[in-house]
C-alpha cells in the first residue's frame, strides 16, 4: 500500500480528478458506447502489446508495435481516453485532454524520452529515430526490428495488469451507468447542489 501512496504524483493527482469530473459528467448513450468503447478495448490491447515487449533502459525496443511506431503506449492511452469520453459524451472533457496531450505531453515526452535514449543507445537510436514515426504507426516492419516475443512478465513488471484492470472498472462504469443501475449524480448536478440554482 505504501509503495503506491509513494507513487501519488502531481501527474497521478491531476490524472484522478479528470477520472471523478468524467465519472460525473458522462451521460452514456448507446451509439456513442458504440463508437467508443471499441477505441477503449483497441487502445488497452495496444498497451498490453507494446507492455509484453518493454524493458525500460535495458535496451532499446524494437520489437511488436515498436517495429512500426516509436510510442505505442501512448497511442494506445490516447485511444482509451478518447473511447471513454466518446462513449460518455464528455466533451468538454475530451477536447481538454486532446489539449494537454498535444501541447504539453507529446512535446515534453519527445524531448525527454529521445534525449535519454540518445545518450543510451547512441546511433543505433539515430537510425530508429530516422526510420519510425512517433506517433503514426508505419506499415513495413523497421528493418533492425529484434524478433523478441511478447512475455507476460514484462505486462507485470511494467505494471500494465494495474492499467487493465482500470480500463475494465471504466468500461463497466459507463456500462452500468448506461443499464441505470448506478444513477450517481451528474456534474451539472453537482455544481447545482454545492452552488445553489
Amino acid at each position: 500500500m505504501m509503495k503506491y501512496i509513494q507513487k501519488l504524483t502531481i501527474k497521478l493527482l491531476i490524472v484522478l480528478i479528470v477520472m471523478a469530473v468524467w465519472m460525473l459528467m458522462i451521460k452514456p448513450e448507446l451509439y456513442f458506447l458504440l463508437a467508443g468503447l471499441p477505441l477503449v478495448v483497441l487502445g488497452e490491447l495496444t498497451r498490453l502489446w507494446a507492455a509484453g515487449h518493454l524493458e525500460k533502459n535495458d535496451r532499446l525496443i524494437v520489437s511488436g508495435p515498436y517495429a512500426y511506431v516509436k510510442n505505442p503506449l501512448y497511442i494506445g492511452t490516447f485511444l482509451i481516453v478518447t473511447g471513454f469520453c466518446v462513449a460518455g459524451k464528455a466533451w468538454y472533457l475530451l477536447a481538454f485532454s486532446m489539449l494537454i496531450f498535444f501541447a504539453y505531453y507529446v512535446p515534453y515526452k519527445k524531448r525527454k524520452e529521445s534525449e535519454n535514449l540518445r545518450k543510451r543507445f547512441g546511433e543505433e537510436f539515430d537510425k530508429y529515430d530516422k526510420a519510425i514515426p512517433d506517433y503514426l504507426p508505419v506499415f513495413k516492419r523497421y528493418e533492425g526490428a529484434a524478433p523478441e516475443p511478447w512475455a507476460f512478465w514484462r505486462v507485470r513488471h511494467n505494471e500494465e495488469h494495474i492499467t487493465c484492470f482500470s480500463v475494465s472498472c471504466g468500461i463497466t462504469y459507463v456500462l452500468l451507468k448506461y443499464a441505470a443501475v448506478l444513477n450517481p449524480p451528474t456534474f451539472s448536478q453537482v455544481v447545482e447542489r454545492v452552488w445553489g440554482k
